[in-house]
């Protein structure tokens, strides 16, 4: 049962973070961004349980933290026509940091809807990018963000979140390891913390 103390932080964050998602609307407002589609299954205003739908993402395992900007280079080059047939992908949302395994950092891209039922253009070997398709579920947490993307800062985040929301999905969910950061990449500097759920 959540304390007094938690109650009090959840609402303070959720009249912040319902802000934040206000705004973000409001920056969508020009040309449509490609982005994975998912189901809330459960909503709490400024937070929710969503199920990812089994989508394509480029992807790249970059091991620490450290070499992260490394892995999100390597993706970017492959969407501005590093591969095979040298195709420039269009741009689309979000950019993520995926921690599922202690030290075990991986870069993913949302793929374009044009390639997500068909053949996406091939990789460059030497990029170590591949594919990957597979559903998800997550607690997503929307926040504005700074320059501090750290992992000591994504850790307290993603610690925060779990300490006072996770009360609430546990009857159904399992929490799984790690964490996940969602970069938009717009107007605002709006980002998420994804915590991966497991059904029982």
């Amino acid at each position: 049962m959540r304390t007094l103390a938690s109650i009090a932080v959840l609402l303070f964050l959720t009249t912040l973070l319902n802000s934040v998602n206000t705004q973000r609307l409001s920056v969508r407002g020009g040309a449509p961004i490609d982005q994975p589609p998912y189901e809330v299954l459960r909503g709490y205003l400024s937070f929710d349980v969503r199920q990812y739908l089994p989508s394509k993402w480029a992807a790249v395992t970059v091991g620490p933290f450290a070499n992260v900007s490394t892995g999100l280079q390597s993706v970017k080059s492959y969407f501005d026509g590093g591969n095979e047939q040298q195709v420039r992908l269009a741009r689309t949302m979000p950019s993520v940091i995926s921690l599922l395994m202690p030290g075990a950092f991986e870069v993913w891209q949302y793929m374009p809807f044009a390639y997500q039922k068909v053949q996406a253009p091939t990789p460059l070997q030497s990029s170590g990018v591949y594919m990957k398709q597979e559903p998800i579920t997550v607690f997503a947490a929307t926040y504005y963000f700074s320059s501090d993307t750290s992992p000591e800062k994504l850790e307290y985040l993603a610690n925060l979140f779990r300490a006072i929301l996770l009360d609430a999905v546990t009857d159904e969910y399992i929490v799984g390891p790690g964490y996940l950061y969602a970069n938009y990449d717009i107007v605002g500097q709006i980002a998420e913390i994804w915590i991966p759920l497991l059904p029982k």
